[in-house]
């Protein structure tokens, strides 16, 4: 996907508007500090949910923005109806009720969080801003889901904006 990015922003990242950076949370705090603050961050593909702890990940982040920048990130849905129906999650099941996160162990571990958790951690950097999820054609859709279209969604999108 980042291939992608480079491919279709060519002309945006040449002219230093876009800053594609792949790595870890280090390899993104290295590379900001050659450029001043910026308005927005995305992680994109659900990169949040390889963090238990997102509380220090939105400092970082927020630490990279301007006042009043913006995160923008895509988080995989804990409420998702197909992984729902298999063994991992309904194993989970009871472990969600005291940490508001579906964990799922593998080769690589991702951490669902619900919506609540997000929020509560990201309280001291940030105020939630939007949370969106992708409409029947992939589009944003802001729309208030209800139960049975939110088990739907896959991804839900989130847009935070940095304290003053």
């Amino acid at each position: 996907m980042v291939d992608v990015l480079r491919s279709r922003c060519a002309d945006a990242i040449a002219l230093g508007r876009i800053m594609p950076i792949v790595g870890n949370m280090d390899d993104l705090a290295a590379a900001s500090r050659s450029v001043a603050p910026v308005d927005a961050v995305a992680a994109n593909f659900a990169v949040l949910n390889h963090f238990a702890d997102l509380e220090p990940v939105f400092a970082s982040m927020a630490s990279q923005l301007r006042p009043n920048g913006v995160l923008v990130v895509s988080l995989l849905n804990p409420l998702y109806r197909t992984d729902m129906r298999r063994r991992w999650w309904l194993k989970r099941l009871w472990l969600t009720l005291w940490t508001d996160t579906v964990t799922v162990p593998g080769v690589v571990t991702t951490y669902r969080h619900h919506m609540r958790t997000v929020r509560r951690m990201a309280q001291r950097s940030f105020t939630l801003d939007e949370i969106a999820h992708a409409d029947e054609e992939g589009g944003w859709c802001t729309e208030r889901l209800g139960w049975r279209d939110l088990l739907r969604r896959e991804f839900r999108f989130v847009v935070l904006r940095k304290r003053a």
